[in-house]
C-alpha cells in the first residue's frame, strides 16, 4: 500500500481530515491532557505511518480553540516549563457528535435522501419537474 502513489497520498488526506475528530474524541476520553501527551496518545491511535507530528497537531488544536471546541489553560504542577492543558468544550461535545454521525455515514454509504429534482450524473434534459 505504502508503494502506491495514489494510496500514500489518500491516506495523507484521510489521516488530515481524522485528526480532528481524533482530538476531539482523546479529548473528550482522557480529560484534560497537554499537548505531548495528546501527541503520544494520537500516535498510539494510529499506529506506524501515522504518526502526528507537532506541525500537524498544533495549528488543529489552535483552530479548534478558535471556534470554540477545545480551551487550553497552563497547568500549576511541572518539574519542568509549565504545561499548556487542553480540554473539550460543550461546542467541541457538540462538535464530536456530528462529527461522529457524519463519519458513520461515510463508512456506511448512508447519505441523507437526495433532492428529488437532481440526480447525480444527470444531464440538464433529464431534471424532474
Amino acid at each position: 500500500m505504502a508503494e502506491d502513489p495514489f494510496l500514500r497520498g489518500l491516506a495523507r488526506e484521510l489521516r488530515r481530515g481524522v485528526l480532528p475528530v481524533w482530538i476531539l474524541e482523546e479529548l473528550g476520553r482522557s480529560g484534560p491532557i497537554y499537548g505531548y501527551a495528546l501527541m503520544e496518545r494520537l500516535r498510539e491511535r494510529g499506529g506506524p505511518g501515522f504518526e502526528v507530528p507537532p506541525s500537524s497537531l498544533y495549528p488543529v488544536l489552535a483552530r479548534m480553540r478558535r471556534r470554540g471546541y477545545v480551551e487550553s489553560f497552563h497547568g500549576t504542577e511541572s518539574r519542568g516549563p509549565v504545561r499548556k492543558y487542553y480540554r473539550l468544550t460543550a461546542a467541541g461535545g457538540r462538535a464530536l457528535s456530528a462529527a461522529m454521525d457524519l463519519s458513520q455515514r461515510l463508512l456506511t454509504g448512508a447519505a441523507p435522501p437526495p433532492n428529488p429534482t437532481v440526480r447525480v450524473g444527470a444531464r440538464p434534459s433529464d431534471a424532474v419537474t
